[in-house]
């Protein structure tokens, strides 16, 4: 525990420029402990929303991920649609002209169909 008896008498012996310096330099401590709690605290709530960001950023990451796969998955059934039409397309045709018949197998008209269902049954 100081003796503030001492203290009041060294400052005295320092004169008023002491006094006012030694005021200044608690004011400026107090000051600066104020200013770093502040600071702490911004730095505290900055990296909490930096946190925020970066689970945000990983849900959006995981939505366009299932958007691509998707779309992928709607593009190869579309692929397949497109042959399946094109090859009925061609049989029409040939039907048509006469000249080349083809028919499609049991088997090839099977697969056809499964692969139908398959893609419209992937939404």
């Amino acid at each position: 525990m100081p003796d503030w008896a001492e203290i009041i008498k060294a400052l005295c012996f320092w004169g008023p420029g002491a006094v006012i310096a030694g005021l200044m330099i608690l004011a400026l401590y107090k000051l600066a402990k104020n200013i770093g709690l502040e600071f702490v605290s911004a730095q505290r709530s900055q990296a909490e929303a930096l946190g925020k960001q970066a689970q945000s950023m990983e849900g959006l990451r995981e939505s366009i991920q299932g958007y691509i796969v998707r779309e992928s998955k709607e593009h190869r059934e579309i692929v397949i649609l497109q042959k399946v039409i094109l090859d009925r397309i061609e049989n029409l045709e040939g039907m048509r002209n006469g000249s080349q018949e083809r028919t499609i197998s049991a088997h090839q008209r099977r697969d056809a169909e499964a692969a139908c269902l398959r893609a419209s049954g992937t939404d």
